[in-house]
C-alpha cells in the first residue's frame, strides 16, 4: 500500500515536471515566432521607407 502511494507520488511529480518542460518548449517557441514577426515587421517597415 505504501510502495503504491510513493509510485502514484512519483509518477504525479514526473507528470507536472514534464507538464513545466512542455509549457517551457510552448513558451520558447512562442517567443520565437514573436521574435521572427518582430523581425519582419521592422524589415517591412525598411522597406517601405526605402520605398518611398
Amino acid at each position: 500500500m505504501f510502495y503504491f502511494k510513493c509510485t502514484c507520488v512519483s509518477s504525479e511529480t514526473s507528470l507536472r515536471f514534464s507538464f513545466l518542460l512542455f509549457m517551457q518548449k510552448i513558451g520558447t517557441i512562442f517567443f520565437t515566432l514573436n521574435e521572427i514577426d518582430n523581425f519582419v515587421k521592422l524589415i517591412s517597415f525598411k522597406c517601405s521607407i526605402f520605398n518611398k
